[in-house]
């Protein structure tokens, strides 16, 4: 995807893996329009930083001093693949617009 694509699909949107995404209590990602990304896990949630969408891919800090950076890819399905640019695994997401 290109980056105003990416930009434009995560714009006030909850990122939530596939399988856990009906959970109340499972993880998920907050992308907001203003560039602030949030992650919740569980009932705690982190305080929000910036993101950035630059070569095709969105990067938000990671747990060490790299970012994690990952292209998405569309499935077809209403879900999208996020593949980690570093070691190439991926997961399947679902975005849901925020209330």
């Amino acid at each position: 995807m290109r980056d105003e694509a990416i930009r434009a699909l995560l714009s006030n949107v909850s990122v939530t893996e596939g399988r856990t995404a009906l959970l109340d209590d499972g993880p998920q990602e907050i992308f907001r329009a203003n560039g602030i990304y949030q992650r919740i896990a569980g009932r705690g949630s982190s305080l929000g930083v910036p993101f950035e969408i630059r070569g095709g891919a969105v990067c938000v800090p990671g747990t060490d001093a790299a970012p994690l950076c990952r292209r998405i890819r569309p499935n077809g399905d209403g879900t999208y693949t996020f593949i980690n640019i570093a070691d190439g695994a991926s997961v399947i997401m679902i975005i849901t617009p925020l209330r």
